[in-house]
This record gives C-alpha cells, structure tokens and sequence, in this order.
C-alpha cells in the first residue's frame, strides 16, 4: 500500500499532511516509520493499567502531538480525549476513553504493516 491509500483509508488527504509538514513525502515515511517504533503509547498502556493520571496525562499529550503532526486524526481526537480527562479530574472516564483510543490505535498500526515506508 502506498502513502496515498494509507491516508484515504483513514479519511485524510495528505496533500494536507505533507502540506502541514512543509516537507517532502519521504519524510512522512520516515516520521511513520518513527511513530511504528515509538514506545510512548506502551508507556500510556501501562499507566492506565496503573490508574497513573500524571503518567496517563504525559504520555496522551505526547502522542497527540505526534497524532497531530502526522495527521493521524482519530488518534489525535482519542489522546485529546484522555488529555481532558485527566485535567478536568474526569478519571473514571479514562478505562472506557483508552479502550476505544485502543481499538483505534491498532487499527492505524495494522494499516501500517501494509504501507511500504522504506525510502525511496
């Protein structure tokens, strides 16, 4: 599958992507590739395991980013999700927000495998 497909999959044109990056398309494979190896949403998996807000808080606000750079938009909407929860102390949301941010997250990695991202 090639970048293009990737991205009408998941319901973003990503002239706007490469766009919003201001850099050519083979650098959004490599930040793909970056974001296949990051280990941060392990890290918001085992402090929601852990009932860890402060950690929860960190590491959904780290992968937002992330989200929102690579256009990655219903990520994006999920880890704004568990953000919020967090600051407005609306914690015992965070198990059922995680779970559907879950499904959502494989589904975009599992989309992932199919992608060829090596350079061209």
């Amino acid at each position: 599958m090639d970048l293009t497909t990737f991205y009408s999959e998941i319901g973003v044109d990503i002239k706007t992507v490469v766009n919003r990056l201001g850099l050519p398309e083979k650098y959004l494979k490599k930040y793909l590739r970056k974001f296949k190896e990051n280990k941060e949403y392990q890290k918001l998996s085992k402090a929601v395991a852990e009932q860890d807000d402060y950690n929860v808080e960190w590491a959904a606000h780290s992968l937002k980013g992330v989200a929102s750079n690579l256009g990655l938009n219903s990520l994006l909407t999920g880890f704004q999700d568990l953000v919020d929860s967090v600051r407005h102390e609306d914690t015992q949301r965070i198990p059922e927000l995680f779970e559907a941010t879950s499904q959502e997250y494989q589904k975009i990695m599992s989309l992932l495998e199919e992608v060829d991202l090596e350079e061209s």
